[in-house]
């Protein structure tokens, strides 16, 4: 019965994440990466908003927004057609 009541009167979490609250600037922003699987979260469940990100942890989440696009990988270089460098 305890646990029931916790649970009525627990605020629901406010994102996916547990380190990125609910009136944080970025809430909504952050929230919307992760639905639409551009951004994850590390193993532990947080979202480390204020760390810095890798340049893997850049490429990967670039890699999933024009993958989430559906466009062919012909589309997915510059005007030239040349691949990007870098």
């Amino acid at each position: 019965m305890a646990g029931a009541l916790v649970r009525f009167i627990a605020p629901a979490a406010p994102g996916p994440f547990p380190d990125v609250p609910a009136d944080h600037w970025a809430a909504a922003a952050v929230g919307w990466a992760a639905r639409t699987g551009i951004l994850k979260g590390y193993p532990d469940g947080r979202f480390h908003g204020p760390e810095p990100a890798t340049r893997f942890e850049l490429a990967a989440a670039l890699y999933r927004l024009y993958s989430s696009q559906n466009l062919p990988d012909d589309q997915h270089q510059g005007k030239t057609g040349e691949k990007a460098e870098g």
